[in-house]
């Protein structure tokens, strides 16, 4: 009988000591159905932190390229006459998407290919699609990250064009998204009073201080201008890159038929003629989200940079500054005006204007901790398994090892610690994995955190966090009583981070394994408080908060001192990873001892 591969979800009579299956996400919604299936090997190409460094590397080089490709195409379509820094400002976030998704299944698909050698085998695989039809980037971005049967069109897709001469593809027709009506007529409407009224604020976006928005904005508006002169650094078009003709044969022809009708098509025309009305202030600060997911959010920054405003955009999660990889904010460091940062000056040797400010978001939860309950809430992140993104997480191979320690830790807890313990999944989006669930099953006794985070964390005894994210600078930040634990190779870390880092595993807060770090927990919890105001711990923290969770009692002064400093720098100004003078109220405000 000819061996058969799964590159989609496996069917009911999936014979695991027969069958293959291209890895975990086959079973996703089906693991109930297949004990055992956990054991299976699957392959991983980027199983080394290198490799996915390089991955995320040599995909940022592609993007410049295709970047000044698209400029050319797009202002074809539409008739215009745009440099590339407004197309890449645009586009940037729609093709680093699509080519870090497209490469990493390439790469699964290649080396599933080596893995069945010459054996004879037959493939379920989806029909080929002509056409997919997307009519805005959030449409696109949503079944790319996190759809199976799109990602399984796209793995057939794939396959097309590696298959063997030993594979034989037995296809099935495809589900192709339905075509949304034609929005080409329809202008965008301001969705809120504050918009109705001003079309667009220059402080439009920035963590933790909606309420206050207007006022910043009103402030910027009155500050120094000094009119951009708006560049981005091309792809180097004698860069050769590691990828195969036939690759990028296949890329090209996903972008084409997968572009959003906001970016080619009549949609985009539409949105241009709204945004275009909008007033804008050369010389002026911009302080955005500059790389939205939404369209219009994205197109206005793009017109604003052309206009010669000066964009600012700042840290929205505990991924930025302490990554080994930085798949969405390379043109974000390298071409605005500044990046606020919750308290560091560079990621991964990247320059940039990357300028540390006393965080609103994080300055609302400043020392808040005070135990009301004595129980230990663990906290985890998201189980994705499509591997479609460079992100610094557990790739879909080392994604079930990461669910598994979140068991071995809880049953490793004394009893009675266990029997209080409750366990807080991801919450944000769907997990490809059965979580809560999976944990209750388990280990019985743990109980599920669903209702307010914030309240659960500055209430509890003690904090475990098995991964390096928000949750992590959000209890620093309030003074949590925190313990983590994670495998280093599964959550890289980039260069300059690695020291604080050190300093926490030095102060016994971080652990590489869920066993030790159970075992601390054990010997200390009968008295948290007498450890986390051990000096070496006061010290460990209060240093790792100055570079990574800077918060401060008077926030929003230093904020407004920080945009006037910002709106007197000039536009030119070489973006190095430099300090940017604060004066010495601003140094009394966070280098103060921090007590807990």
């Amino acid at each position: 009988m000819t061996r058969r591969i799964f590159i989609g979800p496996v069917p009911e009579d999936f014979d695991r000591t027969r069958d293959l299956a291209a890895g975990p996400w086959c079973f996703s919604g089906r693991e109930e159905r297949h004990p055992g299936w956990e054991n299976m090997d699957f392959v991983e190409p980027f199983d080394t932190p290198d490799k996915l460094v390089a991955a995320e590397a040599n995909s940022a080089a592609l993007v410049g390229k295709l970047r000044e490709d698209w400029t050319g195409r797009l202002n074809a379509i539409h008739n215009l006459d745009r440099s590339s820094v407004f197309w890449g400002r645009y586009t940037d976030t729609w093709l680093w998407l699509a080519v870090m998704a497209c490469w990493a299944r390439w790469r699964y698909m290649e080396e599933l290919v080596d893995a069945t050698g010459p054996e004879s085998v037959s493939v379920a695989v989806r029909t080929e699609i002509a056409d997919w039809h997307f009519p805005d980037f959030a449409s696109l971005m949503s079944p790319l990250l996190s759809n199976r049967e799109f990602q399984w069109q796209i793995d057939s897709e794939i396959a097309r064009y590696l298959a063997p001469s030993t594979w034989t593809l037995e296809g099935s027709p495809s589900q192709a998204p339905a075509a949304a009506a034609d929005n080409s007529n329809i202008p965008c409407q301001a969705q809120s009073f504050v918009r109705r009224i001003f079309p667009r604020l220059a402080v439009d976006h920035l963590p933790g201080i909606s309420k206050s928005k207007l006022f910043y904005s009103v402030l910027v508006s009155l500050m120094p201008r000094r009119i951009a002169r708006p560049s981005a650094a091309a792809g180097d078009a004698t860069q050769r890159l590691p990828f195969p003709s036939s690759f990028l044969e296949f890329l090209d022809r996903f972008l084409e038929i997968t572009v959003p009708d906001t970016i080619a098509g009549n949609a985009f025309t539409a949105l241009d003629k709204d945004v275009s009305k909008i007033r804008f202030f050369p010389g002026r600060l911009f302080v955005a989200n500059t790389r939205s997911p939404d369209d219009r959010n994205r197109l206005v920054s793009a017109h604003a940079l052309l206009a010669g405003e000066r964009l600012v955009n700042a840290q929205h999660g505990g991924w930025e500054g302490t990554a080994a990889t930085v798949p969405w904010n390379r043109q974000t460091y390298a071409d605005d005006h500044a990046f606020l940062t919750w308290g560091w000056h560079r990621q991964a040797g990247l320059p940039g204007r990357c300028l540390p400010h006393l965080s609103p978001a994080l300055g609302r939860l400043r020392n808040r901790h005070r135990e009301t309950h004595a129980s230990l809430l663990l906290v985890g992140a998201r189980l994705a398994l499509n591997g479609m993104r460079f992100d610094c997480v557990p790739r879909p191979k080392q994604m079930l090892a990461y669910r598994a320690a979140k068991v071995n830790f809880l049953k490793a807890l004394n009893p009675a610690i266990r029997g209080g313990a409750r366990y807080r999944p991801y919450t944000r989006g769907a997990s490809d994995l059965a979580d809560g669930p999976h944990v209750t099953t388990k280990v019985p006794k743990v109980e599920i955190q669903t209702g307010d985070f914030d309240q659960a964390m500055l209430g509890c005894r003690l904090l475990v966090v098995d991964h390096p994210g928000t949750t992590l600078h959000r209890a620093l930040a309030a003074n949590t009583p925190t313990v983590c634990f994670w495998n280093e190779d599964d959550w890289p870390i980039c260069s300059e981070a690695q020291h604080v880092f050190r300093a926490l595993r030095d102060a016994g807060i971080l652990y590489s394994t869920p066993e030790e770090a159970a075992d601390f927990i054990n010997d200390i919890w009968s008295d948290v408080p007498s450890w986390w105001n051990a000096e070496a711990v006061i010290a460990a923290t209060a240093d790792w908060k100055r570079k990574y969770a800077l918060t401060g009692p008077f926030w929003g002064l230093a904020l407004a001192k920080t945009l006037w400093r910002l709106s007197r720098m000039k536009a030119d100004q070489p973006r190095t990873a430099s300090p940017m003078p604060k004066g010495r109220w601003y140094e009394s405000q966070t280098n103060s001892r921090v007590v807990h």
